[in-house]
């Protein structure tokens, strides 16, 4: 079976940086294993 999920990172109150909240959720896609693919 083959599934397509699409989700965005939007963190609120982190000021104007979001690269620790990307690189968290990065990490969790690619700790678990699930094939993906980050675009812009």
């Amino acid at each position: 079976m083959s599934v397509l999920v699409q989700f965005s990172v939007v963190p609120l109150g982190q000021g104007a940086s979001v690269s620790p909240a990307v690189a968290k959720a990065l990490r969790i896609v690619v700790e678990s294993g699930i094939a993906y693919k980050a675009t812009p």
